[in-house]
């Protein structure tokens, strides 16, 4: 509503000038009201237009480089997101496409889609998925805020807790479990929880490398983690996730959209996928590059990352008889491959080969019978 104004000048009934004291003091504790309201809405107004506010990257379950289905224990799934079970008896754990017009997700492509029908062990099954947001330090000892998106496919009353965590690297001080756990029941439908959480000092703290702030999400866990989950239990049935931020302070502000292509670079500084091919020479094929063959039956290729990575990477390739050298003589398979001189941003890739004619040229390549995502792996996770 726009501001009141007060009107000083019309002549009035009774022959003075101006609104009378009544009139006049409604508008202005009016406008008063008005104010009030602006300025309480500038923290957020202020908070929506910043960006990097989000410390989870990949919130929305937009990247998925290393699949789409998972139903393995201790391992990356989506870019970003950790998962873990055990005695969960039919786990889904996969990519969701958001239908158009979808209500409760309108603006998400897709969302993560968690479901079981139960569990073979009621005192340690657990079924739980996390995110470690780089270097410890990360909202310790300061009020932090945690907000998503889950609909509850089935009947009210499912529940599911959060979890908080501090690691220290691998030689580093014991990690902290057990953080603030605290339970969500579910409402049928579409739910948007919130929690805010003061992370623990990490003074005298010993650390090997940035250690991680941690936020589990458990879905079901059994009575051996009882005081992990504040006591969740066993559940089960179908949920979906999404829009998932943590931010500095009390407050949940609205979820933070990046441009996917900054939400790309992001995952990538952890974990680098290139194994997208291409029609070359007669078929689909990924290639990694030209490299120079010399004396010792060996080509040599510099390999450049995408993005800088996070630390050094390990790197892995696909199976050796997936690859070949093309040169002008024709193709030629490889008895090795190898990484060497690796840092955050190149390696190079030594192709050994049987036999080959010094000072050529050729493309290191997938072969003809080559799996589809043949290529190179380079990771830097936490």
């Amino acid at each position: 509503m726009d501001l009141q104004q007060i009107d000083l000048d019309t002549i009035q009934p009774n022959g003075k000038r101006g609104e009378t004291q009544r009139p006049a003091f409604t508008k202005i504790n009016q406008n008063f009201k008005e104010v009030g309201l602006a300025v309480d809405a500038v923290p957020e107004a202020v908070a929506r237009a910043v960006s990097g506010r989000n410390r989870l990257i990949n919130g929305n379950f937009d990247c998925w480089q290393r699949g789409t289905s998972f139903n393995t224990s201790g391992r990356y799934t989506a870019d970003r997101w950790f998962l873990q079970m055990q005695g969960i008896a039919d786990p889904v754990f996969r990519r969701n496409p958001t239908a158009m017009g979808d209500n409760n997700f309108p603006r998400s492509k897709y969302t993560l889609s968690v479901s079981s029908s139960g569990n073979t062990d009621a005192e340690k099954h657990f079924f739980v998925f996390e995110q470690r947001v780089e270097d410890v330090r990360t909202f310790a000892d300061t009020p932090s805020t945690v907000s998503f998106l889950v609909f509850n496919a089935g009947a009210g009353g499912r529940r599911i807790a959060l979890e908080f965590a501090q690691t220290f690297g691998a030689t580093g001080s014991a990690p902290v479990l057990a953080i603030a756990p605290e339970i969500f029941e579910l409402a049928p439908g579409l739910n948007r929880i919130r929690k805010t959480v003061t992370l623990p000092s990490i003074s005298g703290k010993t650390l090997s490398d940035e250690g991680a702030a941690v936020m589990c999400v458990w879905v079901s866990a059994g009575t051996q983690f009882a005081n992990r989950t504040a006591g969740l239990g066993a559940q089960h049935g179908q949920v979906y996730f999404g829009e998932f931020q943590w931010e500095r302070g009390a407050t949940a502000t609205a979820f933070e959209w990046r441009p996917l292509d900054e939400e790309v670079q992001r995952c990538r500084r952890y974990y680098q996928a290139d194994a997208t091919g291409s029609y070359f020479d007669g078929g689909v094929r990924f290639n990694a590059g030209v490299g120079l063959i010399r004396g010792d039956n060996k080509v040599y290729l510099i390999y450049p990352f995408s993005q800088r990575m996070r630390t050094i990477p390990t790197v892995g390739f696909s199976n050796l008889p997936q690859w070949r050298l093309l040169t002008g003589s024709g193709a030629t398979s490889l008895t090795a491959l190898n990484a060497v001189e690796v840092s955050s941003t190149r390696m190079t890739i030594i192709g050994s080969l049987n036999e080959a004619a010094a000072g050529q040229a050729g493309i290191l390549q997938s072969a003809d019978s080559a799996d589809a995502g043949t290529g190179i792996i380079l990771d830097a996770e936490i």
